[in-house]
């Protein structure tokens, strides 16, 4: 088998496999189209159906190791063994577990499922970056752009301590240490905690932190531990918490000027002469103007998705 880590120059070959750019130029190019407001639905279904690339989890995973191993053989013609027998292999030379936790699950059929399901939990990529030897680049595209969740978590020692592992290319092994040593600062006394390998000096600020692409470069091991140790003493969470609380009464705020601007335009309202404003939409309203393009049951309730002949294809998929 080619070993897996002699592989070709990846960050200029995936351009071509930038599924999520191309399928937002896609979808541009026909709803800017000068035909678009004279599509019937069953053209635009058609689009939706057959023409838009849905990209699911098994079809990304493969196509992300085709590319790591430099294969060249047409990608459709590559069998699901050949992949399953590149995981099983890089698992076994990266000394990485078949998974977080204690499982009775064989580890074959484990990998020939990766291979077939839409959609995975947080985990199984977190477990896929020690046993692929992912890049955090890798790892997070494989986040926010397969499984569309947030991207790394850094309220969250776990995930702060796997992505720290992942920039520096180090082994599930070192990932246990430092879940060790986070552990060992969680039973000390917060006046007095300390962590292998520094003492109990002071702890001087993080320095500062490069930013690449948005992202929190975290720079020498004894910065990161020292990030570890404000995370412990500190409530970050809540006020992230706090903050995306304020985002959402300011977007929903911004809504509700949008749905008095829309009730005002309309030809009923134009001749009786009364002003809508934000203040007299509530939150019923709101509820109707976002469902408005959803059909009703007899009964007035909302279709179920299972209903829709597109439920198929978005089907373990976030809008």
């Amino acid at each position: 088998m080619q070993d897996f880590f002699s592989t070709i120059d990846f960050e200029a070959t995936i351009q071509d496999f930038e599924f999520t750019r191309r399928a937002m130029r896609k979808i541009r190019s026909v709803v800017d189209s000068e035909d678009f407001d004279d599509m019937d639905t069953a053209m635009i279904f058609h689009y939706l159906s057959e023409e838009m690339e849905l990209v699911s989890f098994h079809d990304y995973l493969k196509r992300y190791l085709y590319e790591r191993s430099g294969m060249k053989e047409p990608f459709r013609t590559i069998p699901d063994k050949t992949f399953q027998e590149i995981i099983m292999y890089s698992f076994e030379e990266n000394h990485a577990p078949h998974s977080f936790t204690p499982t009775t699950n064989k580890w074959p059929a484990t990998v020939k499922r990766w291979l077939t399901q839409d959609g995975v939990r947080r985990q199984v990529i977190f477990l896929l970056g020690f046993g692929l030897r992912m890049s955090e680049t890798d790892v997070s595209d494989f986040l926010t752009k397969v499984l569309k969740e947030q991207d790394f978590d850094m309220t969250d020692p776990r995930e702060v301590i796997f992505r720290y592992c992942y920039m520096h290319d180090y082994p599930y092994a070192k990932a246990l240490s430092l879940l060790k040593i986070w552990d060992g600062m969680q039973q000390k006394p917060a006046a007095s905690a300390g962590f292998a390998g520094i003492g109990r000096k002071k702890q001087a600020p993080v320095q500062s932190r490069q930013e690449d692409q948005g992202r929190l470069m975290i720079g020498s091991e004894r910065d990161f531990l020292s990030y570890l140790q404000q995370l412990r003493t500190s409530n970050i969470k809540q006020l992230n918490q706090d903050k995306a609380y304020q985002y959402f009464l300011k977007l929903y705020d911004q809504s509700l000027e949008v749905v008095a601007a829309v009730y005002q335009m309309d030809e009923d309202e134009a001749g009786s002469g009364r002003i809508w404003t934000k203040d007299q939409i509530g939150a019923s309203d709101l509820e109707k103007f976002i469902c408005s393009g959803i059909p009703l049951t007899g009964s007035g309730n909302l279709q179920k998705m299972s209903s829709s002949i597109l439920s198929r294809h978005f089907q373990q998929r976030r809008m």
